[in-house]
């Protein structure tokens, strides 16, 4: 029996590894379809293992089909969880026929999807809250099988093989669940440092670079709309003398939460240097671009910013607007255009948008 119960962890394991790649770019809590995603895969998962059971009474098999659950419901919610549960019994129901000890799995499943979800919420540390629902899940196991199995002696078995692996396993399924979504992690904040400005979270330079190529190549082979507005803050440089960099840092963030908020639906903000910003707007012709670019003027002229000490700073932005094709013809020059046209409006008075 422990043969077959250590052929089952070592499936889990393998099936965690590949799992894993799943949610590398996004966890499986941060979406409706991610938390479906991650559901579907436990539910294949305990299937499998389904496979690898060990017989040990008339209908009645023992495996560890209900870890994925378990990891699911932990990292997922409910909602994952209550989809693997289904996924996984509707399986055993097919593969082994309806009796009691399928209804009497599909109900342990159902509360360990339900336990899990509750204790995820819980403020505990992972592998508290990993042990908390693994000790569940023996208890729900030995009370299950003490009503489907009624030869002593196996039962006796039973319960130590069973608890012994689930604990040890549990372990070291905790263990490498945490690395898993650890690792992932990083992935994602390495990622997202190689794309996003550190102070702003806007694009970043290089990021701003591929989606301009990207929208570049677009309306060039469709001859489609695109604009650009670039953006200076005014006397940004005195600004950071008469009130320090870290003011000047709070500015800028509150800056970015504007131009974000303005992108949103239309376009992509990034911060290109210093108090340089600028806009991508895909589809977008002149006359809308200088609306945009006005109402991004007037909101940050409104706007009163945050400095230390509860003090509070007017500031006005410089933009220039070009737009293909009606500012040029040549695409590739659209990034001069707007730099000349923000140029132009500092020199003419700055707090103004020039097109």
């Amino acid at each position: 029996m422990y043969k077959d119960l250590i052929s089952n962890i070592a499936i889990l394991l393998s099936f965690l590894a590949v799992a894993g790649q799943l949610f590398r770019l996004k966890p499986m809590n941060s979406s409706a379809k991610m938390k479906l995603l991650g559901g579907i895969a436990a539910g294949i998962m305990g299937s499998v293992l389904m496979l690898f059971s060990v017989k040990v009474a008339d209908h009645t098999i023992v495996d560890f089909r209900n870890f994925a659950v378990i990891i699911v419901s932990l990292y997922g919610g409910l909602r994952s969880g209550l989809v693997a549960a289904v996924i996984i019994s509707m399986n055993r129901f097919l593969f082994f026929g309806v009796s009691p000890s399928s209804y009497t799995a599909f109900a342990v499943l159902m509360l360990l999807a339900f336990i899990g979800s509750y204790v995820a919420r819980r403020n505990l540390s992972a592998f508290m809250k990993f042990n908390i629902v693994n000790q569940i899940h023996i208890l729900l196991f030995c009370i299950a099988i003490t009503f489907l199995v009624k030869d002593k002696a196996l039962l006796g078995e039973l319960y130590f093989f069973y608890g012994l692996f689930s604990f040890l396993g549990g372990m070291v399924i905790c263990y490498m669940v945490e690395y898993i979504v650890r690792t992932n992690r990083n992935y994602r904040k390495l990622q997202e440092s190689a794309t996003k400005d550190f102070l702003t979270g806007l694009n970043n330079v290089r990021q701003f670079d591929e989606i301009w190529n990207r929208e570049v190549s677009v309306s060039t082979q469709t001859g489609g709309a695109l604009s650009l507005l670039t953006m200076d803050i005014d006397y940004f440089k005195a600004i950071n003398d008469k009130f320090g960099h870290p003011d000047g840092d709070k500015i800028l963030k509150q800056l970015a939460e504007i131009l974000a908020n303005a992108a949103a639906t239309r376009g992509i903000a990034a911060r290109n240097g210093g108090e340089e910003f600028s806009i991508i707007l895909p589809g977008t012709a002149k006359a809308e671009a200088e609306k945009i670019a006005e109402q991004i003027r007037t909101k940050v002229a409104d706007t009163e910013f945050d400095l230390s000490n509860k003090k509070k700073i007017n500031i006005t932005v410089s933009i220039g607007v070009a737009s293909f094709p009606e500012s040029t013809r040549e695409i590739n020059q659209l990034i001069q255009k707007a730099d000349d046209c923000l140029y132009r409006a500092k020199k003419t008075g700055r707090n103004r948008v020039c097109a």
